[in-house]
């Protein structure tokens, strides 16, 4: 049984194991609206879970004005045996499948404008998406290289994994065409190397919330 499914079994829904990783990742209150589109979920399922993990005292509630913020309490005996070394190995697995990426690309490092990654756990499995975006499609990078990362982060790691190689001219026109494009974008990807996605698309620096 893998990690997401194993806590999935333990807290008996995906949400809150979502709601858990994303709380266990920042350092500051956030509220449930935030919360639910962080962790991709809906907001009347974040809800339901966040009023159980409050009853069960795994988080702290306050009232903001109207609002409530959540703060995961790092005391709670499930957090601290059970989630903190999990959520910790995911954070190490997350760092080598990055190491693993840019050790495979580095031979054609000079011609790559930037890579973007996201590796997600989901109810079913983990999967590991990314991006690779070269100066042109004459440059040294090519599909042979995602085809190549992928067979290295699978045998490695197991994810199934999905990558990408376009020309800066390509992504920009698939990536820019609109503001909405642009905020999926950058809400689902982190650069991994090169240059960051708000450098490219001309939005200034790059502020994940």
């Amino acid at each position: 049984m893998n990690q997401s499914k194993m806590l999935n079994y333990l807290l008996g829904t995906t949400s809150k194991v979502e709601i858990l990783r994303v709380l266990f990742k920042s350092d500051d209150a956030m509220t449930g609206r935030r919360i639910a589109s962080t962790a991709g979920i809906s907001p009347r399922s974040c809800q339901l879970s966040l009023d159980s993990l409050v009853k069960n005292k795994a988080l702290f509630r306050k009232a903001v004005g109207r609002a409530y913020s959540y703060t995961l309490n790092r005391d709670h005996k499930m957090v601290w045996d059970l989630l903190a070394p999990i959520f910790e190995d995911e954070r190490g697995i997350h760092k080598k499948a990055g190491q693993l990426i840019n050790k495979v690309s580095r031979p054609s490092s000079a011609d790559i404008v930037s890579i973007f990654w996201n590796l997600t756990m989901t109810k079913k499995s983990e999967s590991l998406k990314y991006v690779i975006v070269a100066k042109s499609k004459k440059s040294s990078v090519n599909k042979e290289l995602v085809t190549k990362i992928n067979e290295e982060v699978e045998k490695q790691f197991g994810y199934a994994t999905k990558g990408e190689f376009v020309s800066a001219q390509e992504f920009s026109k698939k990536y820019f065409s609109s503001e909405a494009a642009k905020k999926r974008f950058d809400k689902e990807f982190d650069k991994l190397k090169g240059e960051a996605f708000a450098d490219l698309v001309g939005l200034g620096k790059k502020g994940k919330k």
